[in-house]
Formats: structure tokens, C-alpha cells, sequence
């Protein structure tokens, strides 16, 4: 069941930031290796796993 909130909630983030939070928790990628796969920045990656951290709270908050 917490499987299925944590799904629900993370299709509600952006793709990319859905993405990074896959790769990073997951796949269990560093962030040089998911910057070099979605073709950007390791800082950027960085910011957008902390955004989309903040944004899964947010809506984990509302579902649960």
C-alpha cells in the first residue's frame, strides 16, 4: 500500500524531476551520471531532486 501512495504521488511530479528521483533512488545513479544521461548540469540535477523531494512531502501531506 505505501508502494502504491509513493507511485500515485510521484506521477504527479514534472518528467524530469520524476525522472531524477527514479535514477537517483532507485537505480541508485550519482547525480554525474543522471546529469549525463538528461543532458544537463550536475548542480541542476541537484536542485530539481530537492525541489521534487519538497514537491512528493507536499503531496504525500494531501494523500495521506
Amino acid at each position: 500500500e505505501t508502494n502504491d501512495v509513493v507511485l500515485r504521488a510521484m506521477s504527479q511530479l514534472p518528467y524530469n524531476w520524476r525522472k531524477i528521483v527514479e535514477m537517483r533512488e532507485y537505480e541508485k545513479m550519482s547525480f554525474a551520471e543522471i546529469a549525463a544521461v538528461l543532458g544537463t548540469t550536475e548542480s541542476s540535477c541537484r536542485g530539481m531532486m530537492s525541489k521534487a523531494r519538497s514537491r512528493l512531502l507536499q503531496i504525500l501531506g494531501r494523500i495521506t
